[in-house]
């Protein structure tokens, strides 16, 4: 993230990530995750937050996006959800171009050729 946020002149605010997520507690990685970006909008008084995982055809959309209403419910901001997965071959080959680092586990830490999971089936336009 540092390498591309120097070629393309983008702020990012980086914070400690002290998560303890049990490997394959999807909702629980969830949860947590979503609830630090959530609190950090809040402080910063942006309005609303998101989150990278969702141009992942491995995570789990339908929950992804059940997880980050409920806590944007509970923090006061809004939750933007966008299926970008029909921008992942192009996000992966832009980031072979670019030389960038492409981290092939999920945030728990599984690598997803060990989990033998295929990409979520789930509908698209949810």
């Amino acid at each position: 993230m540092e390498q591309y946020a120097r070629m393309v002149d983008l702020k990012v605010i980086y914070q400690p990530n002290e998560a303890v997520t049990i490997p394959g507690d999807c909702e629980g990685c969830y949860r947590v995750r979503l609830s630090k970006t959530a609190e950090m909008a809040k402080e910063l008084d942006f309005d609303g937050f998101t989150t990278t995982l969702l141009i992942s055809p491995y995570q789990k959309h339908d929950l992804l996006k059940q997880v980050g209403e409920e806590i944007a419910l509970e923090i006061g901001k809004a939750f933007y959800y966008q299926d970008f997965r029909v921008g992942y071959r192009e996000s992966r080959q832009m980031a072979r171009d670019m030389k960038l680092y492409m981290q092939k586990y999920c945030g728990c830490g599984i690598e997803l050729r060990e989990w033998n999971q295929e990409p979520a089936t789930e509908s698209r336009g949810s």
